[in-house]
């Protein structure tokens, strides 16, 4: 599946990244706000900061995660009250698009992301809750995608990064682990940490299968082409989870074999047959290209 290209706007305020800047690209609906603690003032003139969003207060070591409505007030308060931090950051919409569930989920999710990092002490105390449809939700992941993009190669920010989520260790150190995801429990259980939350029993869960044509096998039941279909991927070859969504009756449920739509298992008449091919995700059966429908990749 080809990478859609896109164009990243960088504003540097005084010329240099150690200012106020302003981050945004083509291929997000989103605008990121990095300041110095010293420069705060001036970034809270900005129009953006009356916005709805979430930000991040940022030392060496320690970070906190919040949500506002009005982002300026928030800070203001933090301005007085926690002398640690030395940057923040802000996210945001372009045109003040967030509701308030959205930043729930939003602020969720990267307080989550925060407690898994070992190097850094999380300020928050514990998570927020959010109520998000399932449309709303893959919206949101794909604002988040970008987001920690943009955090990690064009400002710098490393908290929420893979490599930083554990302290360096020797390898021979019984607390050097790393995370193995071989069933469907662990798999939901990992997605969780990200701010998925899936019910076993509404998705379909396929591994990576041995062999000369790698493929991703699976017989879940054919009514699932009837409802929202959500399925995971695992490559375990490549330590991702994938995760596929498919809307209510895009596709139907065949007999015989017939180009984009599922074919039952002759053997058993209420399952699906699903092979998908991990070079290119596309079904051996059906021929239904697969990448159309991934939302998210998540690396374990």
């Amino acid at each position: 599946m080809a990478i859609p290209q896109k164009s990243i706007s960088i504003i540097l305020e005084d010329g240099s990244f150690d200012s106020i800047i302003l981050v945004e690209d083509t291929a997000w609906n989103g605008c990121m706000f990095s300041s110095p603690r010293s420069a705060v003032s001036e970034l809270l003139k900005k129009k953006e900061a009356s916005y709805y969003g979430v930000y991040f207060l940022l030392s060496a070591k320690q970070i906190y995660v919040g949500q506002a409505s009005e982002l300026k007030t928030r800070i203001k308060t933090h301005s007085s009250k926690k002398a640690w931090w030395d940057k923040v950051v802000l996210l945001t919409t372009k045109n003040d698009e967030f509701t308030h569930n959205d930043i729930d989920f939003i602020e969720t999710f990267f307080i989550d992301l925060a407690k898994q990092n070992k190097q850094y002490k999380c300020d928050n105390v514990k998570g927020g809750k959010y109520k998000v449809t399932l449309s709303e939700r893959i919206k949101l992941e794909q604002y988040i995608d970008e987001a920690l993009f943009l955090l990690e190669n064009v400002i710098d920010v490393k908290v929420f990064s893979k490599s930083a989520k554990t302290p360096a260790v020797s390898p021979a150190s019984p607390t050097a682990t790393a995370t193995t995801i071989k069933d469907k429990k662990s798999a939901l259980d990992f997605l969780s940490t990200k701010g998925l939350q899936l019910k076993s029993r509404q998705c379909t869960y396929a591994s990576l299968q041995t062999g000369a044509n790698k493929k991703f096998w699976a017989n879940p039941k054919k009514e699932f082409v009837d409802q929202d279909w959500d399925i995971i991927l695992n490559d375990m070859e490549s330590s991702e989870l994938l995760h596929v969504h498919i809307p209510a009756k895009t596709f139907k449920a065949v007999t015989k074999k017939q180009t984009k739509n599922f074919v039952v298992r002759k053997d058993k008449p209420d399952v699906l047959d699903i092979n998908i091919y991990k070079k290119n995700l596309i079904d051996m059966y059906s021929h239904i290209d697969i990448s159309k429908y991934v939302v998210n990749r998540y690396q374990y």
